[in-house]
């Protein structure tokens, strides 16, 4: 266990904002210290005492414990990830993990930072994978996998997809990374990876971090989880122009449903429906496309996923040229929007708006909303959007006889057709 004293004691040091020559005064010199933290000496056990008491830790508490906690640690982070209740005490964790002083309490850190995540705390747990980031480094370690794990859905949360998959591709270079973890969390983790390429639009990467996700939960009956890469195939496959493809991977993943229990059914029977209407769209076929997206919503409840599916049917019915079911659906959006519909639905709603609901808008009205959505899309790489609204803001300036912004926005939207290829 004194393989890693040292680096809680840096984590503890930091965390309370000492310094080492503020810590070390009167017990040993900032050099040794520096190599005590770093777990490149194993110092005297009253050096030891003498540093955690000034941190206000008895280091008389640690004990042999250490199998139980750090079981319990494991079984909590198990739970998270199975969506299971969780049962354990997290914060009686927390005093027995501290007890420790070695690598038990640094896991506990990366699993609590997994809790607030769950549990919508971004920032705080932001923090604590900060500070976790000047003592875990890359290596062969239960915890730089958990710790890895965790900071890619830290940074997925926040939009930096980027960050993200650098985060991933780190431990992913790590020699025989696999064997840290059990099957459910390798295949996880294959699928967060493959996740963050298709917001980045590597759609072929995507494909095959899915497949190898995939073919982990199938050996192993995570149907749910099956069903998560079977739609995620489907988008990729979509976004590449491979619509049987994508149609056989949504039917694939309609198929899986009778293994889950009726309580989770819903929620993908609204989200598959969703995207075979996109995958009919894609394709010229709005018929179809209108019909799959009317039984999305038949499933739906969650405000933002049901803005997302009616502000794809007032799209879908304008492209098929029925303006009137275009502006019905859109005023059923407008009737959703509240102060905490997330700003993506609402500039898109606010954009047919101008489309379909009002008369004389002035120019510079336009090129307000403009700047402020396509640069909403583009800071937060939604090239998918980037591209359709630059279009329809081209078309607007075209009637208005500004000819030059419509160049423009025509730029912005070849540019955007070659993030989406993910170059």
């Amino acid at each position: 266990m004194k393989n890693f004293i040292g680096s809680f004691l840096k984590l503890k040091r930091i965390e309370k904002g000492i310094t080492q020559e503020e810590l070390c005064e009167g017990i040993c010199t900032p050099s040794y210290l520096s190599r005590i933290e770093n777990n490149h000496v194993v110092a005297d056990e009253n050096i030891y005492k003498l540093l955690f008491h000034k941190l206000g830790i008895d280091y008389e508490n640690i004990n042999e414990t250490y199998s139980e906690v750090n079981e319990r640690i494991e079984n909590l982070y198990r739970d998270m990830i199975h969506k299971k209740n969780l049962k354990e005490n997290i914060y009686e964790l927390k005093r027995l993990s501290s007890a420790l002083c070695d690598e038990c309490s640094l896991k506990y850190e990366i699993v609590y930072s997994r809790y607030l995540l769950m549990n919508g705390e971004v920032d705080k747990a932001g923090k604590i994978l900060n500070n976790l980031s000047y003592i875990l480094k890359p290596e062969y370690h239960r915890n730089f996998f958990l710790y890895s794990n965790v900071l890619m859905i830290y940074y997925y949360l926040k939009e930096d997809y980027t960050k993200a998959l650098e985060v991933g591709l780190i431990l992913k270079n790590i020699k025989d990374y696999e064997s840290l973890a059990d099957d459910y969390e390798l295949g996880l983790f294959y699928y967060n990876l493959a996740l963050i390429y298709s917001k980045l639009h590597f759609f072929d990467r995507c494909i095959r971090y899915s497949e190898l996700a995939l073919n982990t939960f199938n050996s192993n009956y995570f149907f749910e989880r099956s069903i998560d890469c079977q739609i995620l195939l489907g988008i990729s496959y979509n976004n590449l122009g491979f619509y049987d493809k994508s149609l056989k991977s949504y039917t694939l993943a309609k198929r899986l449903l009778k293994f889950l229990p009726e309580k989770n059914k819903t929620l993908y029977e609204g989200k598959i429906y969703n995207n075979i209407g996109y995958c009919y769209e894609r394709q010229g076929n709005y018929s179809q496309a209108i019909d799959s997206y009317v039984k999305s919503l038949d499933y739906k409840s969650n405000t933002n996923e049901r803005l997302r599916t009616l502000i794809n049917l007032v799209r879908c019915n304008m492209l098929h040229g029925n303006k009137f079911a275009a502006q019905q659906w859109l005023q059923l959006g407008l009737d959703l929007r509240t102060e905490t519909t997330h700003k993506k639905f609402v500039l898109q709603l606010d954009i047919y708006s101008i489309l379909l609901l009002k008369d004389n808008v002035s120019i510079e009205d336009i090129e307000k909303l403009e700047n402020n959505s396509i640069k909403y899309f583009s800071q937060n790489n939604m090239w998918d959007l980037v591209y359709e609204y630059s279009k329809i803001f081209a078309s607007i300036y075209e009637k208005h006889s500004h000819y030059k912004k419509a160049n423009q926005m025509y730029k912005i939207a070849l540019n955007a057709i070659e993030k989406c290829k993910g170059r």
